[in-house]
C-alpha cells in the first residue's frame, strides 16, 4: 500500500494546503483513496476551505481531519504556531472509504463520543 506524507507551516491556509499536497502528490505514484489532516488551531477558521481544496488538490473522495495542538510530519514536529500534516494512502484496488464525525457530549456518566 503506497503511503505519503506532508507537511506545510505556512500561515496562510491555502498556501500550507498546496504545500502539503503537493509534497503527497510529489511521492504518492497513484491517486489517494484517503487522506488524513491535521492541523493547528490557527488554521481553524479556514477548516472547511482546507478541506476542500485538499480534496480537489489530491483527486480524493474522501479527508478526514483533526484540529490538533501539534502535528507531526515528514520527520518534524510543530507544537506552536500555524501548521498541517497530510497522510494520505492508496490502497491499491478498489475500496469504500466511509468517513465519519464524532462529536464529544458530556453524559452523566462523564465525557462520551457519538457518531459511531
Amino acid at each position: 500500500m503506497p503511503y505519503a506524507s506532508g507537511l506545510s507551516t505556512a500561515a496562510d491556509t491555502a498556501r500550507a494546503v498546496a504545500e502539503a499536497a503537493d509534497a503527497v502528490r510529489a511521492a504518492l505514484p497513484g491517486r489517494p483513496d484517503l487522506a488524513v489532516a491535521f492541523f493547528t488551531p490557527p488554521h481553524l477558521p479556514a477548516a472547511d476551505r482546507l478541506a476542500k481544496e485538499l480534496t480537489a488538490r489530491l483527486g480524493t473522495d474522501t479527508v478526514v481531519g483533526c484540529l490538533a495542538e501539534g502535528v507531526v510530519g515528514t520527520g518534524r514536529e510543530v507544537e506552536r504556531g500555524p501548521a498541517v500534516s497530510v497522510w494520505a494512502a492508496d490502497f491499491g484496488g478498489p475500496v469504500a472509504v466511509e468517513p465519519f464525525h464524532l462529536r464529544p457530549e458530556h453524559t452523566p456518566d462523564g465525557l462520551s463520543l457519538f457518531g459511531w
